[in-house]
C-alpha cells in the first residue's frame, strides 16, 4: 500500500508525509553526524511505527522519550503520532527522582532510550513492575531497534482526530508537583500556524535547534513549527557555546531559541568574540524577558532581530510577541498576542483597565484541553487558561509580567511585584543576572531582597545596585537587602530562575 492510498490521517506526523509527496529528497535534519531528507524521515517513521504496533502500542496509549538531542528522537516521536499514542518527553537532565514521578503519573506502557541511561531506564521499569505495571524498554542504539532495512510499508492505523492528545508535557515544576498538559495535535497545528504568521517564518528557513527537544518549549516553537513549514533543521547533540559557534559558521542558520541566561553567557564565551552572525533573521528569547543592556550588547555585533515570546507549557509554550523594533522601546513588555491567541489580564471576572495589574489569560486554540488525570484542577476556566502569573496592559496594548501570583512580595501592607525591580536592576549592563524574592521579616511581614550575579570582571557593588533602585523606585520596593552571588542563579530546565530554590538557600545561609 503506497502512502498515496492511506486513508487522511489528521496530525503532526502526516506534515512529513505530505512534504516526502512533494520535496522528498530536501534535507530534513542535520545532525553531527548525518542528515535525514524528508523521504528518509518518513520512511523512518514507518520503521520504527512497525516496532511500536509490534509491541502493542496503539491509540492512546503513552509512550516516554528519556533521549538525549539525536537522529532518532524525532522519528521516534513522529512514528508515536503516527499511531495516535501519546509522546511523554522526559529531559535526560532531571534527578532520578523527578524522572519516577512523571512516569509514575504517565504510567506509559513503553520506554524509548539510549544504552547509555540502561540503569535510569531499568530503575523506572522496576518501579512500575512494583505496582504491577509492564514497561516495555527500547533502546535507540540496541539490537531491538529497527534496523537500516526492517519493513517500512505504511499501515493502516486506529481512528483519531484533530483534538486528540499528541503528548503529556509536564509544567516545568517551580512550585509544587508537575502537571501532564494535555496538548492535542490542534494545538501544535495552532502554534505552528501561529508563528508563521506571526513571525514570517517560511519553507526556507534553516533553524538551529540547541535546546533539548525534550523540553516542551523546545519542541512546540523550535521543531514542531518548521517542520510543519518543511524547513531544513540543525539538530545539535548538545548545546555548548562551541557547538553552536561551529553550527552558525557552518549552517549559517536564521533562526535559533533559547533564553537569557544561555545568549548573556554566548556573548561572554570566547567561541562567539569574532563570530558573524548577520545569517540569523529571527532569534527567539524566552522563560524571561531580555534585559535591553543585553540586546544594545547583541545589537553592537550586528544582531537586530530578537523576537521576545511568552507562554506556558499549557498554552504550547507560546502566546504573545515583542518584535524587536519594539525591545527598547517597550522594555520588559511580552508583547501583544499571536493572531491565533487571545490574552486578557482579569481581576475577577472583569477585565482590567490599562496598567491595573490582574491575572494574564489566555484563551484559543493553542491551549491545552486539561492537565492529565486532574479533573479537579480546574486550569482553564470557560475557556481561559489561569496562567498564574500576574501582569498589566499598558495603553497601547503591550502586555508585561509583573511576577507569580505565589511570587509576589507583600511587604508592610504593599505589593511588590519582583519583575518590576528585576528590570531596575537588569539596567545596569554589569548584572548578568538578577532575582527579587520576598523573605520573612518580623517588623514588615516579608523584606525584599534581591539576588544578583555581577558580570564576570565586574566591580560592581551593593552600595552602586542600592542607588541604583533609589533613583527608579518608590522606597518600599527597594531591595532592603543586596546578596552578591558569583554563581549562576539556579533554573529549571526550560530556564527559569526557581525562586523557591533561592528562598531556601538564603534562609540555610547558602546564597554565594
Amino acid at each position: 500500500m503506497s502512502v498515496a492510498a492511506l486513508a487522511y490521517r489528521p496530525g503532526v506526523a502526516t506534515w512529513i508525509t505530505r512534504h516526502a509527496d512533494r520535496f522528498g529528497d530536501k534535507p530534513a535534519l542535520v545532525l553531527d553526524d548525518r542528515t535525514l531528507t524528508y523521504a528518509e524521515l518518513e520512511r523512518r517513521t514507518w520503521q520504527v511505527a512497525h516496532a511500536l504496533r509490534d509491541h502493542g502500542i496503539g491509540h492512546g496509549d503513552r509512550v516516554a522519550v528519556l533521549h538525549e538531542n539525536g537522529a532518532e528522537y524525532l522519528p521516534a516521536m513522529l512514528a508515536v503520532l503516527r499511531l495516535g499514542a501519546i509522546h511523554v518527553p522526559l529531559n535526560p537532565r532531571l534527578a532520578d527522582r523527578e524522572t519516577e514521578a512523571l512516569v509514575s503519573d504517565s504510567r506509559p506502557r513503553l520506554l524509548v532510550t539510549q544504552e547509555a541511561a540502561t540503569d535510569r531506564a531499568d530503575a523506572l521499569r522496576d518501579a512500575r513492575a512494583a505496582t504491577g505495571d509492564d514497561l516495555v524498554v527500547l533502546t535507540t542504539d540496541g539490537p531491538a531497534w529497527p534496523a537500516a532495512d526492517a519493513p517500512d510499508t505504511p499501515f493502516p492505523v486506529a481512528d483519531f482526530d484533530e483534538t486528540s492528545t499528541a503528548g503529556l508535557f509536564y509544567t516545568s515544576g517551580t512550585t509544587g508537583l508537575p502537571k501532564g498538559a494535555m496538548i492535542t495535535h490542534r494545538n501544535i497545528a495552532a502554534v505552528a500556524t501561529s508563528l508563521a504568521v506571526d513571525l514570517g517564518f517560511h519553507r526556507e528557513d534553516r533553524p538551529l535547534v540547541s535546546l533539548p527537544v525534550s523540553v516542551s518549549g523546545a519542541m512546540l516553537a523550535g521543531v514542531l513549527p518548521f517542520l510543519h513549514l518543511g524547513c531544513t533543521l540543525r539538530l545539535l547533540t548538545t548545546g555548548t557555546p562551541e557547538t553552536i559557534a561551529d553550527a552558525v559558521r557552518e549552517f549559517r542558520p536564521t533562526y535559533m531559541a533559547s533564553v537569557p541566561t544561555v545568549f548573556t553567557a554566548l556573548l561572554e564565551h570566547p567561541a562567539f568574540a569574532d563570530l558573524d552572525l548577520t545569517c540569523f533573521q529571527r532569534v527567539l528569547s524566552a522563560a524571561a524577558p531580555m534585559p535591553v543592556s543585553l540586546i544594545e550588547r547583541y545589537r553592537a555585533r550586528g544582531l537586530d532581530v530578537f523576537v521576545q515570546g511568552y507562554g506556558l507549557t499549557e498554552s504550547c509554550g507560546f502566546s504573545t510577541c515583542l518584535m524587536p523594533e519594539d525591545a527598547v522601546r517597550k522594555v520588559g513588555s511580552i508583547g501583544r498576542p499571536l493572531t491565533y491567541s487571545d490574552v486578557r489580564v482579569l481581576v475577577g471576572d472583569r477585565e482590567a483597565e490599562p496598567e491595573e495589574i490582574g491575572e494574564i489569560c489566555v484563551s484559543g486554540p493553542a491551549v491545552m484541553a486539561g492537565y492529565w488525570e486532574r479533573p479537579d484542577e480546574r486550569a482553564v476556566v470557560d475557556g481561559w487558561l489561569r496562567t498564574g502569573d500576574l501582569g498589566r496592559r499598558d495603553v497601547e496594548g503591550y502586555l508585561y509580567v509583573t511576577g507569580r501570583l505565589k511570587d509576589m512580595v507583600i511587604t508592610g501592607g504593599y505589593n511588590v511585584y519582583p519583575a518590576e525591580v528585576e528590570d531596575v536592576l537588569h539596567e545596569l549592563v554589569d548584572v548578568a543576572e538578577a532575582a527579587v524574592i520576598g523573605v520573612p521579616d518580623e517588623h514588615w511581614g516579608e523584606r525584599v531582597v534581591a539576588v544578583v550575579r555581577p558580570r564576570p570582571g565586574s566591580a560592581i557593588g551593593v552600595d552602586e545596585l542600592r542607588a541604583h533602585c533609589a533613583d527608579r523606585l518608590t522606597d518600599y520596593k527597594r531591595p532592603k537587602e543586596v546578596v552578591l552571588v558569583t554563581a549562576p542563579l539556579p533554573v529549571n530546565p526550560t530556564g527559569k530562575v526557581v525562586k523557591a530554590r533561592l528562598r531556601e538557600a538564603y534562609a540555610a545561609g547558602g546564597l554565594s
